[in-house]
């Protein structure tokens, strides 16, 4: 039996780990490369095209994905793995040049494929290696050392001494040039450990002077590592930050702006542009973290460094870029409008969605960047449904359209995440119409609809892997099963009922008291509901369980809103469980 290729062994093994990690091809190109530009080179090793690639080649995703040496050994032994023997001489004895090579080649041509950076650099690893043997046939390795010592003594024997300086000027050019950026490269090292020892301390004034400083080392020798450190440095605490309780994004955001100020200073706008665009993104995720005042700025400043990179992005020739800005410009006045509320809040909604709609209209975007295209489709119907506030008809008919089109779109482009939040917020929009039809059949069809979307929406959102997705669509689910109960009352009236116990508590698996007290106590009041209803069905031979049963969630509800301050949800709650004690006070005891 013909063995597979080692690229497609390695594409399968690429995208079963960005799939366990909840990572879409554009958040991995954004983890791996700093950029969300190489999500067609991660297709094509996923879609297994390129058939022969060399390991080394793919680092930034081995790391990302974390694939270890013992998967990699598994992916060559189940395929014909043909090892490219240039390239594994260059990488273990020019590793350097090689990287230096691939960054000059990727800075040269960012859009280049996957297959064309193998290509380039094996061709480069048969060219070191072809003048390596040719250099190792000459006298010896600092033969040209030696011939200008040589001439400045022969000079300096005939009195030139122009001369004899000039040929030690070139000596010590010689020894700068062989050695220098291999020693900066060590004290840069140094100092970016040192940066990090700082910040795990909580010095990040201290933590970006070094990390700035060992991007300064290279400044006077290669302009493109001293901005490439920056980034790097930067992505890598940006990543950090986004896993962690104690970010340290400002750090981030300063490397990155030291390194627009250099691309300003070259006149390299696009280059500019693209480090506003990440300083966007990191702005965004940092007003996440932050209290409602700040947030309200950071916003405003992602917003405004978005507006900067989509106004020079747009005039260049990187399509995937200027697309991306365009969709992350759109998430933050989402955001605004979310902040700001009511009428203040349109206004950004309005400019949200002509966003991401222009980017839906741009010819060509489902077939060149498909993975853009439901992102734009499915952020669309979050604006339509943020905008209407679930009571507007034709704003929630527009969300609908607008995720189903997401749904379609992400199944082409293999997007199953973006499939799965297209599901979960068709659930939630298809709940809000049943709640404005005055038609029963159809109103009693559309919450079929909305669960049939969100258990769809569950097969993807496993609670290993996606514990806040998965308490989310759970909780989403049973607010439509137990509405859907109460409307039938008929047989089945129980059967939904019962199925909506359930996903309350597999959304309570997520949101437990200590981590989320206010859902916990929702759900608790809703499941004190439920049982209180169940009393109330024709036959039910459990009224006594259900009347202490939904006291018991009541009570349990009802502490929590006292604690957190929610005066109005307490009162309910103790409403609620005095109608269920007066109940139980009336069953007789014989009822079991």
């Amino acid at each position: 039996m013909k063995k597979q290729s080692f690229g497609a062994a390695l594409g399968a093994l690429i995208k079963q780990k960005r799939t366990i990690l909840g990572l879409t091809q554009l958040q991995l190109s954004e983890d791996a490369y700093q950029s969300p530009s190489k999500v067609r080179r991660i297709s094509e090793l996923e879609s297994g095209t390129v058939a022969n690639p060399h390991p080394k080649t793919i680092d930034p995703l081995i790391v990302a994905l974390k694939i270890s040496d013992e998967e990699l050994t598994q992916c060559m032994r189940a395929s014909d793995f043909q090892p490219d023997a240039d390239l594994e001489d260059a990488y273990r004895n020019a590793s350097n040049l090689i990287d230096a090579l691939l960054y000059q080649f990727e800075h040269d041509n960012p859009d280049a494929s996957f297959g064309e950076v193998d290509a380039f650099l094996k061709a480069k690893a048969r060219d070191w290696r072809e003048l390596r043997d040719r250099i190792q046939t000459l006298e010896g390795a600092e033969i040209e050392l030696t011939r200008l010592k040589d001439n400045a003594t022969a000079a300096l024997e005939q009195g030139d001494f122009g001369a004899a300086d000039g040929y030690l000027e070139q000596a010590e050019a010689l020894c700068q040039t062989e050695h220098t950026l291999s020693e900066i490269r060590k004290l840069a090292a140094i100092r970016i450990a040192r940066g990090d020892v700082k910040l795990l301390s909580g010095d990040r004034l201290g933590a970006y002077d070094a990390y700035a400083g060992a991007a300064d080392f290279f400044c006077a020798f290669d302009v493109d590592e001293s901005v490439m450190t920056l980034d790097v440095v930067a992505n890598r605490i940006y990543e950090a930050g986004r896993r962690s309780f104690d970010s340290h994004f400002q750090v981030a955001l300063d490397l990155l702006a030291k390194a627009t100020e250099i691309r300003l200073d070259q006149g390299n706008e696009q280059s500019a542009a693209q480090f506003n665009y990440k300083a966007a993104l990191i702005t965004r995720n940092q007003s996440i973290k932050e209290s409602r005042d700040k947030a309200s700025d950071l916003i405003d400043r992602a917003i405004r460094l978005n507006r900067e990179a989509k106004a020079v992005l747009v005039r260049g020739e990187d399509a995937f870029f200027a697309t991306t800005t365009r969709i992350n410009l759109g998430n933050c006045l989402m955001d605004k409008g979310k902040q700001l509320g009511s009428e203040a809040g349109i206004i950004y909604f309005d400019e949200a969605i002509a966003l991401f709609e222009k980017v839906l209209a741009q010819k060509g975007l489902e077939q060149d960047f498909p993975e853009l295209a439901c992102h734009a489709s499915n952020n669309l119907g979050t604006a339509h449904l943020a905008k209407s506030e679930n009571n507007d008809l034709e704003a929630l008919n527009a969300a609908l359209e607008s995720f189903r089109r997401a749904t379609a779109l992400s199944a082409h482009a293999n997007q199953p995440d973006i499939w799965a939040a297209a599901h979960v917020n068709t659930g939630n929009v298809l709940a809000s119409l049943s709640d404005l039809n005055e038609n029963a059949d159809e109103k009693a069809f559309m919450r079929i609809q909305a669960i049939a979307a969100y258990c769809a929406a569950i097969e993807v959102y496993p609670l290993s892997f996606f514990p806040f997705q998965y308490g989310h669509t759970q909780y989403g689910l049973a607010a439509i099963l137990q509405a859907h109960a109460m409307a039938l009352q008929n047989e089945l009236t129980e059967l939904y009922l019962l199925r909506a116990i359930g996903s309350y508590e597999e959304a309570l698996k997520v949101f437990s008291k200590d981590s989320d007290p206010l859902m916990w106590a929702r759900i608790q009041t809703y499941l004190g509901t439920i049982y209180a209803a169940h009393s109330e069905l024709d036959g039910t031979t459990s009224v006594r369980h259900d009347c202490e049963t939904a006291i018991a969630h009541f009570q349990k509800a009802a502490r929590v809103f006292e604690t957190e301050g929610y005066p109005e949800q307490l009162a309910t709650c103790s409403r609620a469980a005095k109608t269920m004690q007066q109940k139980l006070d009336s069953v007789p005891s014989s009822d079991v």
